[in-house]
């Protein structure tokens, strides 16, 4: 499954290019909503923006398990299994 985030306008865009659910960005709660949707399986992100708050947003969406990050810019995760 193809999951984004975009602002609402843009729904629509990413729809068409196969994602199959968008979430608000913007959303206070949008990792909770990734992390929902996911079921707390979520493995592999690439996180485009990769400065203010999305490098912790991609961390709280992903699962327990661990998983695998691409970054455009380099950060410094605060989970070990990250």
């Amino acid at each position: 499954r193809v999951l984004a985030t975009a602002s609402p306008r843009n729904f629509d865009l990413f729809a068409s290019l196969c994602a199959d659910h968008v979430f608000n960005y913007a959303d206070a709660d949008v990792s909770a909503q990734i992390e929902a949707a996911t079921g707390g399986t979520l493995r592999h992100a690439v996180d485009c923006i990769s400065e203010g708050n999305t490098p912790g947003q991609v961390e709280q969406a992903i699962g327990d398990r661990g998983s695998f990050v691409s970054a455009t810019v380099p950060y410094e995760a605060t989970r070990p299994d990250v």
